[in-house]
């Protein structure tokens, strides 16, 4: 996906579904694009949940997933996501 796929997200609601093995997880929160970041390009889209807040990071280079439509999460946006894809992104920004 391109840069400025993910810079449209900026400032947006995001919901993001998660599929790991059998099952899919829905986070809703608000992405932060950031076009100088030191590992490039990155949508930081920040996750308020009743068991801790967090923050899935993807870089804008390398990322190729699908968005769609989030209204029938009530989001702006929707992003799909595997664990494949997560564990790609985490491992590229943790060396």
């Amino acid at each position: 996906m391109q840069d400025s796929a993910l810079r449209k997200l900026d400032k947006r609601t995001i919901a993001i579904e998660l599929a790991v093995r059998d099952q899919k997880s829905i986070f809703k929160g608000v992405g932060h694009f950031d076009g100088h970041g030191k590992s490039g390009p990155v949508l930081r889209v920040e996750i308020s949940h009743p068991l801790g807040n967090f923050a899935i990071q993807l870089r804008a280079n390398e990322w190729k997933g699908q968005v769609d439509s989030g209204e029938q999460f009530g989001c702006d946006f929707l992003l799909h996501l595997n664990a494949a894809a997560l564990r790609h992104e985490y491992d590229a920004l943790n060396p």
